[in-house]
C-alpha cells in the first residue's frame, strides 16, 4: 500500500455524490382525495365540509375542486380564530 492510497482513503466522498433531485412542486388545484390527505381527514369529511360551505371549493360539473392556496389561507384563519 502506498502513501497515495492512504490519502484517497481519507478523502471526503460527499463532494462526488450527486445532490438529491428537487421535490416536485405541489399542485395548485386539488381533488377531494388530495385535500383529505393534506388535512389528514377522511374523504367524506371533506365532502361534508364543502357541501355545508365550510371549506373553500368550486364545483366543476359534478366534481369538487379545491385551491391549495385558498385551503391553506382558510386553515390559517380557522386556527387563528380559535386562539
Amino acid at each position: 500500500m502506498s502513501a497515495d492510497d492512504d490519502i484517497l482513503d481519507e478523502a471526503p466522498t460527499g463532494i462526488w455524490s450527486r445532490p438529491d433531485p428537487p421535490e416536485p412542486a405541489p399542485p395548485d388545484v386539488l381533488n377531494a382525495d388530495e385535500v383529505a390527505r393534506l388535512l389528514r381527514v377522511d374523504r367524506k369529511t371533506v365532502y361534508d365540509a364543502a357541501g355545508r360551505g365550510h371549506m373553500p371549493h368550486r364545483r366543476i360539473g359534478k366534481r369538487l375542486v379545491f385551491s391549495r392556496a385558498a385551503l391553506l389561507d382558510w386553515l390559517a384563519c380557522k386556527s387563528a380564530s380559535k386562539e
